[in-house]
């Protein structure tokens, strides 16, 4: 048995079995916190109904409550999809869940509401929707935290290594040491070359890139590697950097780093986008076509058939 001190990599989608399902669910984007948080809103819609009107529920049977809550639980997951509340935490310097918690749980609300303002059938009480508000949102922070706590208890405390100067491994040391952090420095290396060697020997699962050499030493290679295999890479914050405008930064023992990946845009962003696109598409399309078509009969009628010409290669000098 192979012990670990992080999750096991994602392996490629070609390198799957055909027998196994969890991989080809994981490499497409499933989390067991899918499962959770549809199961915790689903109860949750059905605790505060009870709360606030026993068991004898108003003016519905209770088959159209069990419809609405599952409809308005599909769109809550659906929104926290696309919002990036499953990707992948990293576990260095991750930002609070509540804040985009509750944006994201005001947003599912309000389309549930203007769901109902369409068809007219509301997914459940209206009072509902506040109280849901404000316990949707801690009950998925409370899932995020907890899903941590197991994967720190599972795996064990982060194991970084150091890469930089003797000076600039020296201060992280030393930071890393006096904030409190549960990271543990596992190594060290002056230099980004046998990076990946460097990981594999000591098993780390963050990897704190300290000095300023330039991005072409791990990327694509090997950052694309920790990448799948769920490593962290983080770049600390040159003066320099600052120019550029940094979209997204975080703290790591007191230091400021930016984390590293092989694409700019995550993939529910992607994914977003594409839906949009699609969305956008179906609705354009019609008066696409009706433009398109009223052209077409425009010329038709103005130039008559001679409007499309066509040219007959005769090759060279005029020879076939």
């Amino acid at each position: 048995m192979i012990m670990r001190t992080h999750p096991a990599p994602l392996p490629a989608t070609e390198e799957h079995d055909s027998g196994t399902v969890m991989p080809r669910l994981r490499a497409l984007g499933f989390r067991y916190l899918h499962v959770i948080d549809s199961v915790s809103l689903f109860a949750v819609m059905h605790l505060i109904t009870v709360a606030r009107f026993g068991f004898d529920w108003p003016t519905y049977p209770l088959s159209h409550y069990l419809i609405g809550f599952s409809l308005a639980t599909v769109i809550h997951v659906v929104v926290y999809y696309f919002g990036g509340m499953y990707e992948y935490e990293q576990r260095l310097g991750s930002p609070p869940w509540l804040p985009k918690a509750t944006l994201l749980t005001g947003i599912a609300i309000l389309t549930s509401a203007a769901l109902a303002l369409v068809t007219g059938r509301y997914l459940m009480p209206r009072g509902n929707l506040l109280v849901l508000f404000f316990v949707g949102s801690v009950l998925v922070t409370f899932n995020r935290w907890f899903a941590r706590r197991i994967r720190s208890r599972r795996f064990g405390a982060p194991r970084v290594l150091l890469v930089g100067s003797p000076d600039d491994i020296e201060l992280a040391r030393r930071h890393l040491g006096d904030s409190g952090s549960d990271a543990t420095v596992a190594g060290a290396t002056p230099t980004t070359s046998g990076l990946l060697a460097e990981v594999d020997a000591i098993d780390a699962t963050d990897v704190l890139l300290l000095g300023s050499d330039p991005l072409e030493a791990i990327y694509p290679a090997p950052l694309d590697q920790f990448e799948r295999r769920l490593i962290g890479v983080y770049r600390r914050v040159q003066p320099v950097d600052t120019l550029l405008g940094l979209q997204r930064s975080r703290e790591i023992a007191g230091m400021p780093f930016v984390a590293l990946r092989t694409h700019a845009v995550p993939l529910y962003r992607l994914r977003l986008k594409r839906l949009l696109d699609f969305v956008l598409l179906l609705v354009a399309l019609p008066v696409i076509m009706v433009v398109v078509g009223l052209a077409a009969l425009y010329v038709f009628v103005r130039a008559g058939r001679g409007v499309i010409y066509r040219q007959e290669r005769v090759g060279r000098r005029g020879e076939a």
